[in-house]
């Protein structure tokens, strides 16, 4: 494996070959120069060259994100990390392919000669006029992919058809939960394609699912046995549509903290919405679950402080999965052990299948006493688990402190 450098930041360079591109070329709803770019970008790149096409044929960048400059012989002694303009890349590849610069020669993904290519360049103008050429560098390595990437070209419109469908596909989480992955991001995936080619943003997406939650709750709250039914289904629905938004800022490089958290506070609010609603419905058969049920709204809300407070600790997203919660851990305690073991049958998408389930059955008292009895125990155990992190992230600030202070004295 070739020795990797972390003494100089690397650039990015957007090989061109000598067809031009198509004025429409979308893979995955982005042109591939701008894909090219945000991916660069996503691996820590920040400084995008563009070799073998003037300027004016890389599209503009409305967001403002990177730098394109001319490639220059100044560059040469730059390690670079390359791609070809006709060809895309799983999302992740070039994020480990930055990992990876070798202090000198290449470091390629696929052969240049028989298939698209991705390409992390140390010697300069020499591997750069091969690149344009597809000749085969001597000094270059070629590792494999790992089981979940690709290379593909995009040079017809054919295979940009075929390119975004493995673009598509690759945005399954392998952290989702059981009724995630039974019917729910196999319906999402359909609506985020024929999503991915408007204008129609994550955030507006996330909006457009918290209404869903708002709908079906006020139609909980009705009188008509149908309608409850239909609140009921709606929020199942609800939480298919709520896959798009993150797969749309995937798809499209387009995630931000912000949408993280407006992602996860919509989630919060859209459930306690539904359980007070059923708690509603309940209570008028019998007015003793009124105070059981407001409960359970108040410990579901408490749940999701806690959430927003441990998200902080690790590092500021609003992605709760991201969280390093004791279940996850390789070393539990008794307690840590039971929950990670049903975890994913606990997770939002199953209890929204669930709830949305009794609903529909009209199980409100059930579904009340349930809820708040689980929201209770959750409470006691998310708050033990944010003391352990908030112990773990303070020990950690006072031994980079401590190592600060012993190296400068």
């Amino acid at each position: 494996m070739p020795e990797t450098r972390s003494d100089a930041r690397p650039i990015g360079v957007i090989v061109f070959g000598a067809e031009p591109l198509p004025e429409t070329p979308n893979v995955g709803g982005v042109h591939p120069i701008l894909r090219h770019a945000l991916a660069l970008q996503s691996a820590g790149i920040d400084c995008i060259a563009v070799a073998g096409a003037p300027t004016d044929r890389v599209p503009a960048d409305p967001r403002g994100l990177w730098t394109l400059v001319p490639w220059t012989p100044d560059l040469e002694s730059v390690p670079v990390l390359a791609v070809r303009a006709d060809t895309t890349y799983h999302r992740q590849l070039l994020r480990r392919a930055a990992t990876e610069l070798p202090t000198h020669g290449v470091t390629r993904f696929g052969s240049m000669t028989t298939a698209p290519h991705a390409a992390s360049i140390g010697s300069g103008a020499r591997t750069i006029d091969a690149l344009l050429h597809d000749a085969s560098p001597t000094d270059a390595t070629e590792p494999a992919l790992l089981p979940e990437e690709f290379v593909l070209p995009a040079r017809t419109a054919d295979e940009r058809h075929a390119a975004s469908r493995s673009h598509l596909r690759s945005l399954r989480k392998a952290t989702g939960g059981v009724f995630e992955r039974i019917y729910m991001r196999p319906i999402s995936m359909h609506l985020t394609r024929m999503l991915m080619n408007t204008r129609v943003t994550p955030n507006a997406m996330t909006i457009v699912t918290f209404a869903h939650a708002v709908l079906a709750a006020a139609l909980v709250c009705t009188d008509s046995r149908g309608l409850q039914i239909a609140g009921g289904l709606l929020h199942i629905w609800m939480r298919v549509v709520d896959c798009i938004d993150g797969e749309l800022a995937r798809l499209r490089y387009q995630s931000s903290r912000f949408g993280e958290w407006l992602d996860s506070v919509c989630d919060g609010i859209g459930l306690a919405l539904l359980v007070a609603a059923a708690t509603y419905q309940a209570a008028k058969a019998d007015p003793r679950l009124l105070p059981v049920g407001a409960v359970g709204v108040a410990a579901w809300m408490g749940v999701q402080l806690l959430q927003y407070r441990a998200a902080q600790l690790a590092g500021g997203a609003g992605n709760f999965q991201q969280i390093e919660w004791g279940h996850r851990a390789k070393t539990k305690t008794p307690i840590e052990r039971f929950v990670g073991k049903v975890e994913m049958s606990l997770r939002i998408d199953a209890i929204s299948t669930y709830y949305g389930l009794a609903i529909a059955f009209g199980w409100f008292a059930p579904l009340v006493v349930a809820h708040t009895t689980v929201a209770v125990v959750a409470i006691v155990y998310f708050g033990a688990q944010v003391l352990k992190l908030a112990k773990r992230r303070s020990a950690e600030h006072n031994a980079n402190v401590q190592e600060a202070q012993e190296a400068h004295p």
